[in-house]
């Protein structure tokens, strides 16, 4: 089970309290479904989880508000499952960009990585044919290795 990224609490203070509960309400009452709000909850987070795995290590022990975020805007796309609004459709696309842009490593979290994950902003520079790299420290350059990493 994936850790929860997003709760009741955080679904209401980024929409409307009325509309979260007329889309998670199962039975009439007027109040959300906890079981649908665990189910929205955890698919949103478990899709994060997939971004997240191999970059960061899971389960996160500190959740960055943005994560939290974009698990409400996932969520809520969740809650519509037969007409989506438009701009409920648009926020879940932006979302998962994120997600993706985030999986790719073009936007770091302030976490520690995955003990498995490539280190990132290392260079690697590998030149064939040139005796003097421009990015060579002197030592490197002195030894015409070719191949410097830092």
């Amino acid at each position: 089970m994936p850790t929860i990224y997003v709760r009741l609490p955080d679904l209401y203070a980024r929409f409307a309290e009325d509309v979260v509960n007329q889309l998670a309400d199962t039975d009439g009452t007027g109040t959300p479904d906890p079981l649908v709000i665990s189910r929205v909850a955890e698919d949103a987070s478990s899709e994060i989880d997939l971004a997240l795995r191999g970059r960061y290590r899971l389960p996160l022990r500190r959740v960055p508000t943005v994560i939290t975020r974009l698990a409400a805007d996932l969520a809520i796309l969740f809650l519509h499952p037969k007409s989506i609004p438009e701009a409920v459709q648009k926020r879940a696309d932006a979302a998962r960009a994120i997600l993706r842009q985030i999986s790719e490593g073009k936007l770091l979290l302030d976490l520690p990585p995955a003990e498995d994950a490539a280190p990132m902003g290392g260079l690697v520079e590998i030149a064939s044919g040139r005796k003097h790299s421009p990015f060579a420290s002197p030592v490197v350059r002195n030894q015409g290795s070719g191949i410097r990493g830092q």
